[in-house]
């Protein structure tokens, strides 16, 4: 409980780690209901499956945006244009959930 109370005390502290805890927030606030949902035994292999495939797209795409976050030039640029990417992803991401929920649940 101490090391809570230290690490709250800090993130108030600086500002950039109270806004690495928001930007993780929503990943907590849909994940947590979305997985208490769809992970049941049967539902595990084909969720280990759908892992594998978002780490390898996951990998692809920092590849590929990499040199980009770091060059002066392109940087402020691509703030606004990744979230076109990310937001699609997400939704097929979380569409293809609950698919295999509903999928599940109609057996």
């Amino acid at each position: 409980i101490i090391v809570v109370i230290i690490i709250i005390i800090k993130a108030l502290r600086a500002g950039k780690h109270l806004l690495i805890w928001g930007a993780d927030a929503f990943v907590v606030v849909l994940g947590a209901p979305i997985g208490s949902l769809v992970l049941t035994p049967a539902a595990a292999v084909i969720l280990r499956r759908f892992f594998y495939v978002l780490a390898v797209l996951q990998f692809i795409s920092y590849a590929l945006m990499e040199e980009a976050f770091f060059d002066p030039y392109v940087a402020p640029y691509i703030g606004a244009k990744i979230w076109g990417i990310i937001i699609p992803l997400l939704i097929i991401e979380i569409s293809l959930l609950l698919c295999l929920h509903q999928n599940r649940k109609s057996r």
